[in-house]
């Protein structure tokens, strides 16, 4: 009998099974690799955008010359841009997942103002009167007693992965008369 080259049923499948396993486990290592990407450039996309509503609360902070209306998400103040100028006044507020700002002597709502930034899970303003933070400050008390505001902007994480990112900032007012110092505060 003559014998035949070529592979049996028996092999043919159990090569066919030990590539499909090499194929999932490779499979596998891509999707966590694209996942480590998409963690990563959703992360750096938040860390730029949020520095950047950060410093421009800062800096409208920093030059209020008087608060009307100040919650725990919101703030009406003025501004004035030069000491020979007039003030004015804007509003910031947390409206759905936006931050937005308004000029005028009322909060920004959902047809007015312009987004400062998105993707808000929670934005938190507190107001304090003394370098300890341990004195909150009200309305009533006036501008020339407002020693710094604190900012808390929580940040959804769109993505795989889900989640959140926390940025805090304490930001000293400057145009109370006052020369203000950094605020001790402890979490």
């Amino acid at each position: 009998m003559s014998r035949q080259a070529g592979f049996t049923l028996i092999e043919v499948i159990a090569s066919l099974v030990l590539l499909g396993i090499m194929g999932a486990v490779a499979g596998m290592a891509i999707v966590k690799g694209v996942d480590g990407y998409v963690f990563t450039k959703t992360n750096a996309a938040l860390s730029e955008k949020a520095p950047l509503a950060i410093t421009r609360l800062r800096l409208e902070f920093q030059n209020l010359t008087g608060v009307t209306n100040a919650t725990s998400s919101s703030i009406i103040y003025s501004v004035r841009p030069g000491y020979d100028s007039l003030p004015f006044f804007r509003g910031i507020a947390l409206v759905g997942d936006e931050i937005k700002i308004v000029d005028g002597s009322s909060l920004p709502d959902e047809n007015t103002g312009s987004v400062l930034i998105d993707e808000v899970n929670s934005f938190t303003l507190e107001y304090y009167k003394d370098s300890t933070g341990s004195d909150s400050w009200a309305v009533s008390d006036g501008v020339l007693d407002l020693y710094a505001v604190k900012v808390e902007l929580i940040l959804n994480r769109t993505g795989v992965s889900g989640g959140t990112l926390t940025f805090l900032n304490m930001i000293n007012t400057r145009r109370n008369g006052r020369y203000n110092g950094p605020i001790n505060w402890n979490e």
